[in-house]
């Protein structure tokens, strides 16, 4: 059996604060370890998995594809460090690949 997953990299992810909250923020540290258990992180990730399935195109096509994406979106009650998000910004690139996998036989 063969499982088909997207690997990502390069990405980038932009917090847009108003400005009174953007120097209210306290540390990089912070916001880093903020980011981390986010549960709203899968929502940018599903946005980039839209696009890319947006696409009519045959497996052996998405295999050879490099995809590059920026998805802009608003999430509701986003706060870090208690300080409102504005809206967010993700970016990168992504490969579908796929990975071998072994069953018990039964």
């Amino acid at each position: 059996m063969k499982v088909y997953y997207y690997r990502y990299d390069s990405l980038k992810l932009v917090l847009l604060f108003r400005e009174c909250d953007a120097t209210a923020l306290d540390s990089r540290d912070d916001l880093a370890e903020e980011l981390k258990s986010f549960p709203g992180r899968q929502s940018l990730f599903n946005a980039s998995l839209k696009l890319f399935d947006a696409e009519s195109i045959t497996l052996e096509e998405r295999l050879k594809k490099r995809y590059r994406f920026e998805v802009k979106m608003r999430l509701e009650n986003f706060q870090v460090c208690g300080r409102r998000v504005q809206s967010v910004e993700f970016s990168g690139g992504a490969r579908l690949q796929g990975m071998d996998v072994r069953l018990p036989a039964t």
